[in-house]
């Protein structure tokens, strides 16, 4: 059995009506975690210092083909950090002899696009994904 990832709703853990967290897995997971991974700003995990982004750097910035290229790439190596820190997390619960906390569907294997679309005054950002399950999804990171 697999461990799920606690659903995040407006900042705070989701909590059903019954009083129970909700969880979330999937494609979706991989969407929660991604974003997560987006708007925190790089370096304030001390305990992984590869964690966040400087997307928000990108915020009110004048849109030009050089910012998409940028923002393209810090997205890819955001994506490959994340897919970096899942090998490990997986290496080390094999090596202890723990469940696993991904299911094939959540890890993700390459990346097949990243996307920068503009739109009016902003980008929208999205990551399109191959999973060990060899599922493809689109996993929309938000607009700048």
């Amino acid at each position: 059995m697999s461990l799920r990832g606690l659903k995040i709703s407006n900042g705070d853990l989701a909590v059903r009506g019954d009083g129970q967290i909700e969880l979330v897995s999937g494609p979706k997971r991989i969407e929660q975690d991604l974003n997560c991974w987006t708007l925190e700003p790089l370096k304030t995990d001390k305990l992984y210092p590869r964690f966040g982004s400087t997307l928000s750097r990108y915020i009110g910035a004048i849109s030009s083909k050089e910012n998409y290229g940028e923002i393209r790439s810090e997205v890819t190596r955001i994506v490959n950090n994340y897919m970096a820190y899942q090998q490990r997390r997986i290496e080390g619960s094999s090596a202890f002899d723990m469940h696993n906390v991904w299911t094939p569907d959540e890890v993700i294997n390459a990346i097949s696009i990243v996307r920068v679309v503009p739109e009016d005054i902003n980008v929208q950002v999205e990551v399109e994904v191959e999973t060990l399950s060899r599922s493809v999804n689109i996993i929309p990171l938000g607009s700048l």
